[in-house]
């Protein structure tokens, strides 16, 4: 075997490992987006009290808040689905992700006590408490944004390594 076809096979190998990190965090993300997008637009059709309480950042009724972020959540994985370029798939996750933390921030910064309301009346549905349901949720939000930030470390590594020029 020459030294250019064991450069080559490394570059391939190198290229395979990464997009299989790639395809596992849009896959598994797609999951959870797709669970939560379900919840919301199920919680919506709820009569629950919490659905017509306004939203402190938005100043909107939960219910209408929640319909159109399920809707959202849901046409992302369909962009996922249908989508070509993982790149673009990766940074719209990363994008959802970040004005997912940038809410949560704010309701914290508001002194928001309530859990968040992000799965409507689901948890109090099948019984799950509260307090688990923000915890699964919260990390949830923390894999989608820190697992993302590494993909994205991952894929410009592995440019940088074949010579492409990557941008800022």
């Amino acid at each position: 075997m020459t030294k250019n076809s064991e450069i080559r096979e490394k570059k391939a190998e190198d290229n395979t490992w990464s997009m299989r990190i790639r395809i596992g965090y849009i896959f598994s993300c797609c999951v959870i987006l797709l669970i939560t997008g379900v919840a919301k637009l199920i919680s919506v059709t709820g009569e629950a009290g919490l659905l017509d309480e306004a939203d402190p950042i938005f100043n909107l009724p939960f219910k209408h808040l929640l319909l159109a972020v399920g809707i959202l959540e849901i046409g992302i994985v369909a962009f996922c689905i249908f989508g070509k370029i993982q790149e673009r798939m990766v940074n719209v996750i990363l994008w959802l992700a970040v004005m997912f933390s940038a809410y949560r921030f704010s309701l914290w910064a508001l002194g928001w006590e309530k859990p968040c309301h992000c799965l409507g009346n689901l948890t109090s549905r099948l019984n799950i408490p509260e307090a688990l349901a923000n915890q699964i949720l919260v990390s949830s939000l923390a894999y989608m944004l820190l697992a993302g930030v590494v993909v994205k470390a991952l894929h410009r590594i592995s440019d940088n390594s074949k010579g492409v020029r990557v941008g800022v």
